[in-house]
């Protein structure tokens, strides 16, 4: 073999090896990009479960607060039927009597009302004449109020049955009216007695 072909030979050696090399290299390239890519999906993927365990989460809370929002208002409303029927029959005399500054009985002393007080996250039981006095003055007719899970917001962190408060509402301005029209009634017959005389 001449020197020619030798140097031919290795040269195709080194060539093929070169060769080789390379393929190797491209076929590791591609293996990490494959890897690489197998990687971001399975992220992708895991990604995905997380926000829809989210999604799941924040659907369970949202119905959990739902079904609580619900359980209060229906315990709110039957509390407040309750009352209305029971301790609430005495409430037309409770307001008379406050109205015309009358001595309070034994029984509308005793009126008692389940209170929610939001500052002590707690039901604390008032007595009505208290209740009364803290959101009515001598000129004051009740208003409505906005209802949530059948409470409304009584005074301050108070919250009480919006059945309850309604009630105590239409007593409180029916019997303001009456006072009104006792009052006006007194006048008209004071005006004539005195045109008369």
């Amino acid at each position: 073999m001449s020197r020619v072909e030798r140097d031919i030979k290795k040269y195709l050696s080194r060539v093929e090896k070169s060769m080789q090399i390379e393929k190797d290299a491209a076929r590791e390239r591609q293996q990490r990009r494959e890897a690489r890519e197998q990687m971001q999906a399975e992220r992708q993927r895991l990604r995905q479960e997380m926000t829809d365990m989210r999604h799941a989460r924040e659907d369970d809370i949202r119905t959990a607060r739902v079904a609580r929002e619900e359980h209060i208002t229906i315990v709110n409303n039957k509390y407040g039927a309750f009352w209305c029927t029971t301790v609430g029959i005495s409430l037309e005399d409770l307001v008379y009597n406050l109205r015309h500054g009358l001595d309070q009985k034994a029984a509308t002393r005793s009126m008692r009302l389940k209170v929610y007080d939001s500052n002590a996250r707690k039901v604390v039981v008032h007595s009505m004449i208290d209740m009364l006095n803290l959101i009515v003055g001598e000129e004051v007719i009740l208003h409505e109020l906005p209802i949530t899970n059948g409470q409304v917001r009584w005074y301050d962190g108070f919250h009480v049955s919006s059945v309850i408060y309604e009630f105590v509402r239409r007593v409180w301005n029916k019997c303001k009216l009456s006072v009104e029209l006792e009052a006006s009634s007194k006048a008209n017959v004071e005006l004539e007695l005195s045109s008369v005389s």
